[in-house]
């Protein structure tokens, strides 16, 4: 089974990953955790351009966000999902929304991201951009993309995308306690397992 986590930055997404992790591993089953920008060659150039503030043009991000997602699926998250359930920090929805916030077209972004599937189940944690910057200004320093007005331009992207959204998706209060979040989406990710073994 394949999970993606989403949300704009200071959402909690992260947080969510590792309490699931432990949760789903505490349940007897065996987890993959995972993440975009992905750990190989491509992503980890992309964290470099975003920590640098080096990343330029939305149309050339998009095209390495892809180029890397493209790797990461078929080298890394369907291998694993054969026999672990596989959660990644970010993934397809985070470039059609970010991508988009920047000025790519966001059917061109969709096209050059399908050769890769959406996942079994998608995990959007929703915050007020307000919100979620101040979780953000704590850290020693931000990358290129965590800036107020950039994520409130994020969010409404996400906004529009999940109101015609054609995948399996759960929207979560991202104001909630991390426990109480990991325990609503640890709740939504055996439903949908449930219901994947019953269709098998």
């Amino acid at each position: 089974m394949f999970v993606a986590v989403e949300g704009i930055d200071g959402a909690g997404t992260t947080t969510l990953t590792g309490n699931l992790k432990s949760m789903l591993e505490d349940s007897g089953m065996t987890v993959h955790v995972t993440r975009e920008p992905s750990d190989l060659t491509v992503g980890r150039f992309i964290r470099a351009e975003l920590s640098t503030h080096r990343a330029g043009m939305p149309d050339r991000m998009a095209l390495l966000f892809a180029a890397d997602r493209v790797e990461h699926y078929f080298t890394e998250i369907l291998p694993k999902s054969q026999e672990n359930i596989v959660i990644s920090d970010r993934y397809k929805l985070s470039s059609l929304a970010y991508q988009g916030a920047l000025g790519a077209d966001v059917a061109w972004v969709d096209t050059i991201n399908s050769r890769v599937p959406w996942p079994d189940l998608t995990l959007y944690v929703e915050l007020d951009p307000e919100v979620a910057y101040d979780r953000l200004r704590v850290r020693d320093a931000l990358e290129e993309y965590e800036t107020l007005v950039f994520q409130k331009k994020v969010a409404r992207f996400y906004g529009r995308l999940l109101e015609r959204h054609d995948f399996p998706l759960v929207r979560l209060d991202g104001r909630l306690a991390p426990d109480e979040l990991a325990r609503q989406a640890f709740r939504h990710i055996m439903e949908a397992r449930g219901a994947s073994l019953e269709s098998s």
